[in-house]
């Protein structure tokens, strides 16, 4: 019999890695992992924090990003080749620099990309095609932002992972940016801030699908769309506190005020299955009330908080299935993270059972118009399937169980709808 190899542990990975206990790509800062999650990536040696890969204010050169794709040679007309093609990638040969990598983004965002970031009621094309790349000038991270969605964009639409690496890294330049431009936010920039504040929903959805292989040395473990998702939509929750303090400016945007509110959608029927499980999820939640009657003070306070914070949740759901199943309206469905509010998010980090099955039925609602935009083509499914797996695979009751089956079997009907 061969002698037993010995496991050889390597000690040099990040400190972020080191204390989430995963395993470190060791090629940072920032690392593949710190990258993903748009974190700061420490390494015990540093003596600095690395929160973005590239710094456009400093006074070394950038560093020049390669294009994914490789050289082709053209045989078209020039008169062919004048026409632009949603079929066919980007022809641009495989070695460019920074800058003409960037180009190559910035004309792809300008003819195809921006489609998917419109709200079809708004009328707002010439808003994300001309006005949105024209504030990016003056907003590093409105500009990264741009080049992260495109980068994932192409990915998903060539099915071309080598965009990917990109696509991370941008987006990890554009959050870093971001956290700096929040900590001292100028007056007159909520615009720009909202913008991306779209943007982060759509790279949150974008990237929690482009995870690493789950056989390859950077899996991060078994939350990574759960974790992903939950950091983007915090960072949100800078931008809300300031855009409360400017109410006569959102009453004023040209932008916002093409907007409905959500509370002005046209509600329709719920489906009686999905009426039926918001019942006993209701249900479920009340009961909480009455089973800590006789319990401590602290953990009494703890599920009346825990009961308003999902009563809360729940009610913003079911308006949420009532008024996005029309895919005029899909695109709201993102904002439902945000009306649950921030004690929401922190239920599900507590790991409480009935915000956790709310959250999947949230991934429901995303699965069932994931054939609409490419950034949310497989979220809403793989975020149920990492819930069940992870989260909520030991129930016992036989009801909960129940709306677990229910879940599944919707996002199967939803996957079969969209791939026929």
């Amino acid at each position: 019999m061969a002698p037993r190899r010995s496991h050889t542990k390597s000690r040099q990975g990040c400190v972020t890695c080191k204390q989430r206990h995963v395993r470190c790509s060791e090629d940072g800062p920032p690392c593949k992992p710190c990258r993903i999650r748009g974190t700061p990536c420490v390494y015990a040696a540093a003596t600095t924090v690395t929160q973005s890969p590239v710094q456009r204010d400093s006074k070394k050169p950038p560093k020049p990003i390669t294009a994914p794709i490789q050289a082709q040679r053209s045989t078209r007309s020039p008169e062919h080749d004048s026409r632009p093609s949603e079929d066919e990638p980007p022809l641009f040969p495989g070695q460019l620099d920074k800058r003409f990598f960037e180009l190559q983004l910035m004309n792809r965002y300008s003819t195809t990309t921006y489609k998917s970031m419109c709200t079809p009621v708004a009328e707002d094309d010439y808003f994300w095609r001309t006005k949105v790349p024209a504030m990016a000038l003056h907003f590093d991270f409105l500009l990264d932002g741009i080049f992260a969605v495109t980068a994932f964009e192409i990915a998903a639409t060539y099915d071309n992972d080598s965009y990917v690496d990109a696509a991370f890294e941008f987006q990890t330049r554009s959050i870093s940016a971001f956290r700096r431009h929040l900590d001292h936010a100028p007056p007159g920039t909520i615009e720009p801030m909202l913008c991306f504040s779209l943007m982060i929903m759509i790279l949150a959805l974008a990237s929690a699908q482009t995870q690493p292989d789950a056989a390859s040395s950077l899996n991060l473990g078994g939350n990574d769309i759960l974790q992903s998702t939950i950091t983007h939509f915090e960072l949100l929750e800078g931008v809300w506190a300031i855009v409360g303090r400017n109410a006569d400016y959102l009453a004023n945007s040209p932008y916002i005020s093409r907007l409905k509110l959500f509370e002005e959608l046209p509600l329709t029927t719920l489906d009686p299955e999905i009426e039926s499980a918001f019942s006993k999820l209701s249900d479920y939640n009340e009961a909480r009330i009455g089973s800590t009657v006789n319990e401590a003070y602290e953990h009494r306070v703890n599920q009346i908080s825990l009961w308003e914070t999902c009563k809360k949740a729940l009610s913003m759901l079911r308006e949420c299935f009532a008024k996005c199943a029309d895919e005029t309206y899909s695109g709201y469905t993102l904002g439902w993270l945000n009306m649950a509010g921030d004690n929401y998010i922190k239920a599900i980090k507590s790991g409480d059972t009935t915000s956790l099955l709310l959250l999947m039925y949230w991934g429901v609602l995303c699965q069932k118009s994931g054939h609409q935009a490419w950034w949310a083509r497989s979220y809403g499914g793989l975020l149920v399937d990492e819930l069940v797996r992870t989260k909520l695979a030991n129930l016992t009751d036989p009801e909960m169980k129940a709306l677990v089956t229910l879940a599944q079997e919707r996002v199967r009907q939803y996957r079969s709808k969209a791939a026929s």
